[in-house]
């Protein structure tokens, strides 16, 4: 006679798990963001928002760091798209409240210098004869 031992879950069904977990997470945050902004925290457009993560979890956070309210923002579509586009950076004006408190909106330089670069070397390369 043998001891039992129960069976051992399959991957799939902990990777099941863990994914529910996330889009519960994610869909109660996303809830109380639109409750609590209800507009474009950038421009104050009424209308289709997107949840935003000012720090992404790329970063290095956990998912609860993540998807929080103090992390997380409305945005209409313009807005998100200057954002992922990298025309605009978002941060925190105190870190301690995070996004409950202002937002602080700087444009990206970086992104715009790249841009007056790209079109200086467009004229040269048209100036050359080099481009179509």
């Amino acid at each position: 006679m043998g001891l039992a031992f129960p069976k051992p879950k399959k991957r799939s069904s902990l990777k099941r798990a863990k994914h529910m977990r996330k889009t519960t997470r994610i869909a109660a945050v996303r809830s109380a963001v639109m409750n609590r902004d209800q507009r474009c925290r950038l421009c104050l457009e009424r209308g289709p928002l997107h949840m935003h993560e000012v720090i992404f979890r790329s970063a290095g956070r956990s998912l609860e760091d993540t998807y929080s309210l103090m992390n997380c923002l409305a945005l209409c579509d313009k807005c998100h798209a200057k954002v992922h586009a990298r025309e605009i950076r978002l941060s925190f004006e105190d870190e301690s409240i995070g996004c409950n408190g202002e937002i602080v909106v700087t444009p990206n330089e970086s992104r715009f210098a790249m841009d007056r670069i790209s079109e200086a070397l467009k004229s040269s390369l048209d100036r050359k004869g080099w481009r179509d």
